[in-house]
């Protein structure tokens, strides 16, 4: 699926949601930490500063209803809405809109007066759509205005009709004249009132908006978005013509809740770490440099980390407070003056412009716990020098003319750490290995021409190659210089579309880290045609500079500071909830454990430890418990094909079983397994409740074997007209299986950080049946964390070990926005109950990132499906997948081949990666052979061993479960070393369900590591219950 394809069906699925009439949605960042409260629903005006889009888009499909919006952000995919249904009209609603006349109103009251047209606007009555709305049209319409606000007139240009564009002589100065009433600061959307015979001709949406400087006045414009240029949605501007001006009315006041200042302080701090908020001691500590004061207010440091409130204040004039652009220092934290260890992040800011003063906070987590001795009895809190951000204008004309003539030789970019092309409302972001399959080249750097813009931004080189692309290249000389650069406004340039190519970047950056992407970056511009004389082509490129030079550092007593682990214990400690009863049959995690066991010593045969497993009252009762127990079970060799709870209770727990042999896989059992609570708080099985297991006939197999796949079927591919998403709660499949658990969760809000990741205790809650614990990533310097390009990473926590039956790590939330993900942890049993003292958790030493290529393999099976493809035994070396013994032999029993590897298509489909072979042999199967090389073990500068492919993988659409497919994914290598291997997947699936479906394959490749290790140590025993 493309990423149009994912957007398209994103926007569908959140507009369904709102036509469904769905109240609310949890938000799930608030149901994972507890910590949260729900905002209130609003109404009103779009306020383009106060949320973000997906608001917006309710407001576009329920007509004339009012909602705040804010669209400062580029968000591709819109998150899922809260509705407020109370907001839609129950009224019947006429079919046009016809303006009623109406005396004049007067301020304050529902109804307008209109200058030369006296009309009643009724939003909830009278102004109703006539035709349906286009999401994808709405939204543009919404970005129209906000770019409007925003004065970005070059993006601004880039929404207008091309059709409108070519017959204007100027443009960007006809646009210009059409936007110069007014600047848009609230927006309501009243209505659709007509469309053309054909959706690409457009259609008519009426909207009310407020002049960001005169908000008292409004005007109604009726838009007209049309169609154009591969089916995307264009605003015409002459449509901005015909607008009308409201008279001024009153609008009614809407006073915000001043908080005090000191509480919002103590709320960042609380926020930040509650421990250490809860801990500061009062210093008073101040030094001086350069006129400005730096004064440590407080400060809490433990073995985990430290919090610091500080203020700067300048003795010499309003340098603090009279530059908008200044960025305030990072306080860095260390054991001495010339040797700061840890930096910290700003949760806090306050600036005091009458005192020419700033208020700040600084929070910091250690990579290693620390102790008193780690800082020599003193603990330097440091800082140097302050910088303002400064914004570099380029005209690119002058240069192109000057240097343009001097043709540089192209050259494939370095490894590029960033790369991606600039669409109006959303980005497509390339990978390294992609951007070389375009073979995209660049200005090569060693022939840089090295002409200084400023003192931190050089021009490497600007020419114009034989394809028509532009070729700017910068440098930056100072890693601290690095921002990205913008086309803000172009004029007398025959261009294509949006000056780009939509399949290929238009930005690349090279030679960069996990914190700076550059500091070598390249802009490539299609232009198509020549540069006219009045030519304008203007870029501009945000840079810091020095404000003011200085270092400031201050000592403080350690002992005076720390904070001891009693101090840390009794602050964490925080009641839990108590549980809510159900009569609801349930999952009780500790007693499905115990079954899985018991299947698993069944089919090794290991009667004595199954009956140590068996219910006391049982054994007591039978005559021979050894000897009757191998009676009770009909066959050998089991393994759980499904199970359901039927009863849950204090003591009592049954599951409603589907079984089945692994040697004889056509033979299916039926039985209600119990399982039984005794004294000692433990879940015993009854051997008895096997008495009644019954073997399945094949027609009860083939209704359990359908049900199964309807029902998978919906989960994974949800039918176009379903109507809305069933939940988007990120902690529902946790609460249906440890509703106990998730009841008792504990508010932690620990964390530590290492090369950038933070992670995050969030909660955690300890049973004897079973333990959950809830935590989080979050990239603090990059964009490595929420893209759903990371594994889920699982805790260790010394005294339990990994991996056992019944443990799980799940992922809750991914936001690629926010650069988060969050995961729970269940470990089933009483391991994490009976350790004594405090629980250490860490995160592996290292973390792994890839990056995935999507490949579309549909056209390529379509090509050569009808090949006659051979097939031979699996290679001797081969592996099966998963790498177990049995599937090994299963993999042999079933007479499972692979296509010939001496005829083959060695098609490339990502660097390193070829497709071998794709068809129908004669087994039915589809079968699908790719090929890596090239991919043996590297180590970084850590000494972390990785391969440049992580994975590869091809999946089909889901089709009922058909057991002779055990063994689908076959993978195999040629030597130890692993640097060149195959992989071949199996399938059986119907060509029409390809067509519906599709047929994908992906690459996973290495993109970077964040190097630890994370270690956090959480009080046990308020957790426990």
């Amino acid at each position: 699926m493309t990423n149009d394809e994912k957007r398209d069906r994103k926007l569908r699925e959140t507009f369904e949601q709102c036509l469904s009439g769905i109240d609310t949605l949890p938000s799930q960042r608030a149901e994972i930490t507890r910590k949260l409260s729900e905002a209130p629903a609003h109404t009103g005006r779009i306020a383009f500063r106060a949320i973000a889009l997906p608001a917006a888009l309710t407001l576009l499909l329920c007509a004339g209803i009012g909602v705040f919006s804010g669209l400062q952000g580029s968000q591709p995919y819109p998150d899922p809405l809260k509705t407020d249904a109370t907001l839609v009209a129950e009224k019947p609603l006429p079919t046009d809109f016809v303006p009623l006349a109406q005396p004049e109103g007067e301020g304050g009251t529902d109804t307008v007066v209109l200058e030369g047209n006296s009309v009643t606007w009724d939003q909830w009555g009278a102004v109703v759509p006539t035709v349906e709305p286009v999401p994808e049209a709405n939204v543009q319409a919404v970005w129209f205005f906000s770019r409007w606000r925003d004065h970005k007139w070059a993006e601004l240009l880039e929404m207008c009709s091309q059709e409108w564009r070519d017959r204007q002589p100027d443009p960007a100065a006809s646009l210009a004249d059409l936007t110069g009433f007014m600047t848009p600061d609230t927006l309501e959307f009243d209505a659709i009132t007509g469309i053309k015979e054909t959706e690409d001709a457009g259609y008519v949406m009426n909207v009310t908006v407020s002049d960001i400087e005169k908000p008292e006045t409004q005007y109604m414009i009726s838009l007209n978005v049309k169609k154009e240029n591969g089916g995307l949605w264009y605003i015409n501007p002459d449509s901005l013509k015909d607008y009308t001006v409201l008279a001024s009315r009153h609008l009614p006041e809407t006073a915000e809740e001043e908080i005090p200042e000191e509480e919002r302080l103590m709320q960042a701090l609380v926020q930040a770490d509650p421990v250490l908020a809860a801990s500061l001691v009062p210093i008073g500590l101040s030094c001086e440099s350069s006129g400005i004061k730096l004064e440590i207010i407080s400060a809490a440091l433990s073995k985990e980390g430290a919090l610091v409130v500080y203020s700067l204040e300048d003795l010499e004039g309003s340098r603090l407070t009279g530059d908008p652009n200044l960025e305030f220092p990072i306080l860095s934290l260390g054991p001495s003056y010339d040797e700061s260890s840890w930096s910290t992040y700003l949760p806090y800011r306050y600036v005091d412009p009458a005192a020419n003063k700033v208020i700040l906070a600084a929070c910091t987590s250690f990579l290693e716990p620390a102790d008193l001795t780690d800082f020599d009895r003193m603990a330097a809190l440091s800082m140097i020098n302050l910088r303002t951000l400064h914004e570099l204008e380029i005209d690119l004309i002058p240069l192109l003319r000057e240097y343009g003539g001097q043709p540089r030789a192209l050259t494939s970019p370095p490894i590029v750490t960033n790369g991606h092309i600039h669409r109006v409302p959303w980005d497509t972001r390339f990978t390294d290995s992609q951007i070389r399959d375009l073979g995209v080249k660049v200005l090569d750097p060693a022939s840089s021409r090295e002409i200084p813009l400023s003192d931190y931004v050089i021009l490497s080189g600007i020419d114009l190659d034989k394809d028509g692309i532009l070729h700017v290249q910068l440098r930056y000389p100072k890693s601290y210089g690095y921002t990205y650069p913008t086309i803000q406004s172009a004029s007398g340039i025959i261009q294509e579309e949006d000056f780009i190519q939509p399949d290929r970047p238009s930005h690349l950056y090279w030679d960069g880290n996990s914190r700076v992407p550059g500091p070598w970056l390249e802009v490539q511009l299609k232009l198509n045609g020549e540069i006219r004389d009045d030519a304008s082509l203007i870029m501009t490129a945000d840079c810091f500079s020095t404000a003011v030079s200085g270092t400031w550092s201050i000592e403080i007593p350690t002992e005076q500071i720390w904070v001891s682990t009693g101090e840390i214990a009794e602050a964490a400690e925080t009641p839990a909830a108590e549980p809510e009863e159900t009569a609801e049959a349930k999952i009780i995690p500790y007693a499905n454990t115990r079954l899985l066991k018991c299947i698993q010593l069944w089919r090794a045969e290991n009667w004595q430890g199954l009956l140590d497993l068996c219910v006391p009252a049982w054994k007591e009762q039978a005559a021979d418990s050894l000897e009757t127990l191998k009676t009770l079970f009909p066959f050998g060799n089991p393994e759980i094909v499904d199970s359901t709870p039927l009863k849950s209770g204090e003591t009592e727990y049954t599951a409603d079983c589907i079984l089945r042999s692994r040697s004889a896989r056509e033979t299916w059992y039926h039985a209600a397994v119990s399982m039984r609570k005794e004294a000692d708080g433990l879940w015993y099985l009854d051997p008895e409740s096997l008495r009644d297991c019954k073997a399945m006939t094949a027609e009860e197999i083939l209704k359990f074997r359908m049900a199964r796949a309807e029902s998978r079927r919906d989960y994974y591919f949800p039918s176009a007209d379903a109507g809305t998403v069933t939940s988007s709660d990120p902690m529902s499949f946790i609460k249906s299986n440890h509703p106990s658990l998730v009841d008792s969760l504990v508010p932690l809000g620990l964390t530590c950080e290492s090369d950038g990741i933070r992670l995050e205790i969030i909660s955690a809650a300890i049973q004897k049946e079973g333990s959950l614990i809830l935590y989080s990533l979050k990239d603090l310097t990059g964009d490595r964390v929420g893209r759903h390009e990371e594994y889920a990473p699982w805790l260790h926590i010394s005294g339990v070990d990994y991996p056992m039956d019944g443990w799980s790590v799940s992922y809750l939330e991914q936001d690629a926005e926010e650069h988060y993900a969050s995961y729970a942890m269940y470990i089933p049993g009483d391991q994490l109950y009976n350790i004594e003292g405090n629980l250490n958790c860490s995160l592996s030493r290292d973390l792994l990132f890839y990056k995935e290529k999507e490949v579309d393999l549909l056209p390529l099976l379509r090509k050569y499906e009808d090949r006659t493809w051979k097939l031979v035994d699996l290679p001797e070396n081969a592996i099966p997948f998963p790498d177990y013994p049995e599937y090994r032999k299963y993999a042999k029993e079933m007479d499972i081949k692979v296509l010939d590897s001496t005829d083959s298509l060695d098609i490339p489909i990502a660097e390193n990666v070829t497709l071998d072979g794709i068809g129908y042999p004669e087994d039915g199967r589809l079968h699908i052979r790719m090929h890596v090389i090239n991919n043996g073990k590297l180590a970084d500068s850590s000494g972390y061993e990785y391969r440049p492919i992580f994975n590869v993988s091809a999946w089909r659409p889901f089709e009922e479960y058909n057991p002779s497919e055990e063994v689908s994914v076959i993978e195999w290598a040629t030597d130890e070393d692993g640097a060149e291997s195959w992989v071949e997947y199996a399938y059986r699936c119907t060509r029409e369900s390809l067509n519906k479906e599709g047929l994908k394959a992906a690459v996973y490749i290495t993109s970077s590591f964040a190097h630890g290790p994370w270690k956090i140590e959480i009080q046990a025993d308020s957790l426990r219950k």
